[in-house]
Formats: structure tokens, sequence, C-alpha cells
């Protein structure tokens, strides 16, 4: 079975697609990446210790930290993502790759088990801190600092659109795999109920031919008869689910189109009046085409195009 994942990355183009809507839905401008990337002198020397903040804070909540289970090792290799994930947010490259990369890090939360609330909450304090440090070391205009940190507030949350997207799209492929367990069971329910009927029978019949004494050969007969019909009961049952189960062939054949060739007219109270033209000489074979042509919008008239 599939999972999430793969089928988002079967589909990465319309992932992509998805991002470039929602940076036109929120106003997203190529002056918002110039914006982004004045920023990254001033946070870069500083990822170290938001990195660290970071985890700390993680450390001193238990419905967070339960996530991380493989001790030190794995939360070094979570800071080291962290620190990928920063450098991505202000490389000024914001392509499918970078989509891709940041479903990713969505869905791996989903995977392990993180809250969605810690996710948002987790990113507002990174948000927080990263315009802490912007503030210390901004040398420019304090109000090209407030533009800055708009954009920056933009692109963190379309990153937090995405990981939504993530969230929700493992929701939704849940959700309908509970279904479909739901209606294997009740298929399931069905058929026991289907089978059980006849094997009562057989089985009653059985133990009137194992246990009855000097049974009449008429009775004997009416009882291989009865366990004779039963047992086409059940495997007409089985037949029945193995066709289901089965993906039906096409059957492919000559077929005349005389019934369904005909030209439609529509009066003034439209109100559709149709005239059946003669059959073709020859048979169309299927998978032509069928065409609708009209030579005036009142008179369509359904064609066919070997």
């Amino acid at each position: 079975m599939l999972s999430c994942w793969d089928v988002v990355m079967s589909s990465s183009a319309d992932l992509y697609q998805r991002y470039q809507e929602l940076q036109r839905y929120v106003g997203w401008e190529p002056a918002d990446v110039d914006r982004v990337t004045a920023a990254w002198p001033c946070v870069e020397a500083s990822f170290s210790a938001l990195i660290d903040d970071f985890y700390a804070e993680i450390d001193r909540h238990p419905d967070a930290r339960r996530v991380i289970t493989g001790g030190e090792a794995q939360i070094a290799r979570l800071k080291q993502s962290l620190h990928h994930w920063l450098t991505d947010l202000f490389s000024g490259s914001y392509d499918g790759k970078y989509v891709e990369r940041r479903w990713k890090v969505g869905y791996r939360h989903v995977e392990i088990g993180l809250p969605q609330v810690f996710t948002n909450a987790a990113l507002s304090r990174l948000r927080r801190g990263l315009f802490i440090v912007l503030e210390e070391n901004w040398t420019g205009d304090a109000r090209k600092l407030t533009v800055v940190c708009r954009s920056i507030n933009t692109l963190i949350d379309l990153d937090l659109a995405i990981i939504e997207d993530a969230y929700q799209s493992e929701h939704t492929a849940r959700q309908q795999r509970t279904e479909r367990l739901a209606t294997l069971g009740q298929i399931a329910g069905g058929i026991a109920h289907e089978l059980r009927n006849p094997l009562n029978v057989v089985k009653t019949s059985v133990y009137y031919l194992l246990n009855a004494r000097q049974p009449q050969p008429e009775k004997v007969a009416e009882h291989l008869a009865r366990i004779e019909r039963q047992i086409g009961l059940a495997d007409g049952v089985i037949t029945a689910l193995s066709n289901f189960a089965r993906t039906p062939v096409p059957e492919l054949r000559p077929l005349f189109l005389t019934t369904i060739h005909f030209r439609g007219t529509f009066n003034s109270t439209g109100t559709c009046r149709t005239t059946f033209l003669p059959p073709w000489p020859t048979p169309i074979k299927c998978g032509s085409s069928l065409a609708i042509s009209s030579a005036t919008p009142a008179t369509p008239c359904l064609t066919a195009a070997a």
C-alpha cells in the first residue's frame, strides 16, 4: 500500500502548483525574496543558539518530548535538520524541491506522532527568536526592518501551510483506510452469513448420515442431494466474490450505431425533436470516436468519425 508521502511525491508538480497558488493568495512577490535574503547576515550566526533554545523548550513539555525516543543521538540529528531548515528559509530559492523538502518535514512530524498544536507553537517560538535576533543585529533603516519582518512572517506562514497540508493529507489517508477496513468488515460479515447457512445445513445432514441407525435409502439420497445443493450455494457465494474482486476485461466487437445516430432539432419551446438517420452500410468498431458537430447552434448533429 502506498504511503501518503509516496502519493505526494508522485504528484510533486501539483504540490508546487498549490504552493504557488498560496504565494499568490498571500501576495508573495519577488521583493519579498530580496528582503528575506537581506536578513541572512543578521541571523545566520545565531542559528545554533536558536536551535538549542528550540530543543530545550521541547524538553520541558512531556507531550512534545515523548516523540523523541532516540536520546541525544536523535536530538543531534534533529538539530542538524533544523539548521538545514533555517538555511533553506533564507536561501531565496523557493522552487519545487524546496516545497518537497518542507512537505517532507511536515510529514515526518505526522509519522512520529507529534500533535499539530506543538508544530504551530514551535514555529511561533522560532519566529519570535528570529525577530529578536534581527532587532538586535539590524543596522539599517528601522522602517525597512518592519518590512523585512513582514516578508519573513509571510514565508514562515507559507511553510506552516505546507506542514498543515501534510497533516491534513495524512488525516484524509487514514480516514480512507479506516473506511476501507470498515467496508471490508461489512463484506466479511455478509460473506460469513451467506456461507454459514449452507454449512449449517450440510452439518445437519452429515450428522444424520453418521448417526442414523439403518436409514432408509430414500433418506440417505435426500440428505446427499441436500448437501450437494448447499455446496453449490456456497460455491456460488465464493464465485460471486471472486468475480467482484476481478478487474473486468472489456470485450471489443463490431457494433452498428443505428439506434444512436440521430439529428436533434430544438423548437421555440425548447423541446428537442429527434430524427433517426439510416444505418451505415459498414460496422464501426469499438474504439472509434464520436464527435458532436453543429452547422448552426439550433441544429446540433451527432456524427461518427472513424
